[in-house]
């Protein structure tokens, strides 16, 4: 078995180290399960396997007796980085964010990946800071929403790509799901707004008030240039995901999540539930 090198990053569930030659591996915190690292495992595989921007997966180690994934290496620091040592380059990089996040939309979805209506209604039931009648009433509002057939990262943000002189890679694939593309959008919109308070973006290490109003800025205006409709249930997907972001855990912003649920505005009784 090859041995554990230099920290080459931290997330908030995971230690990337170097690992062999080329590759890195991915060690989980304590008490994150061992079936979440599985599964990100297996759904990078499936989405690697459909020739889209990922890393490839070389093995499963155990590491202390915990599954460990081995990724190859790549090259490049984030996108993210780049935004934050070079402020003149966010609005090109917000632009790019938008077109990856627009591919992976149009690629089809796979087979066997888990459904985003079925993730987000098992957040809402873990959200104890909102009461019991808000916890339903945002998984009615869910079910209200159009469902969707397209493949989502989950989780996209200038933190999880990487710059390759090969072009961009998109790591950390473990939300993948299949969803409605503007679920996507709004996602990306909630890790990119900056906070109404004290700014609190452990994803986007050293960011500033007004490098993610920049960034969020120009990543709104590009997709809403490829998507034309994505203002008619927008508003609906911020209030139900920024609920269900609530279960996140400590590292996310709760008031200001709060204060988009409470932002609400009514959605369409005559509109049938999707199950």
């Amino acid at each position: 078995m090859s041995e554990i090198g230099e920290l080459v990053g931290v997330g908030r569930t995971s230690m990337v180290y170097a690992y062999g030659v080329g590759s890195v591996i991915k060690v989980p915190k304590p008490g994150v399960p061992d079936e979440w690292v599985r599964a990100e495992a297996t759904i990078t595989k499936t989405i690697h396997g459909r020739h889209l921007a990922a890393p490839r997966v070389h093995d499963v180690a155990s590491i202390d007796g915990r599954p460990a994934i081995v990724f190859e290496r790549i090259d490049g620091i984030s996108m993210w980085q780049t935004m934050h040592d070079d402020p003149a380059s966010i609005h090109s990089l917000a632009d790019e964010l938008a077109s990856i996040q627009q591919t992976i939309a149009s690629s089809g979805p796979p087979d066997d990946l888990p459904d985003l209506v079925s993730r987000v209604e098992r957040k809402l039931g873990q959200a104890s800071r909102l009461t019991a009648e808000e916890r339903s009433e945002a998984a009615d509002r869910l079910h209200r929403l159009p469902r969707g057939a397209a493949l989502l990262h989950g989780d996209l943000h200038p933190g999880n790509v990487l710059l390759s002189p090969n072009g961009p890679i998109v790591i950390d694939w473990f939300d993948a799901c299949i969803g409605h593309p503007v679920a996507d959008v709004v996602r990306t919109s909630l890790l990119l707004r900056p906070s109404p308070g004290t700014p609190r973006h452990d994803h986007l290490p050293g960011a500033t008030r007004s490098m993610l109003e920049s960034a969020h800025q120009k990543f709104i205006q590009a997709r809403a240039t490829s998507m034309p409709r994505i203002d008619d249930t927008a508003e609906h997907w911020q209030a139900v995901l920024a609920a269900g972001r609530l279960a996140e855990g400590d590292h996310v912003d709760h008031d200001a999540l709060e204060q988009l649920w409470e932002q609400r505005t009514p959605i369409r009784t005559d509109q049938p539930r999707v199950r």
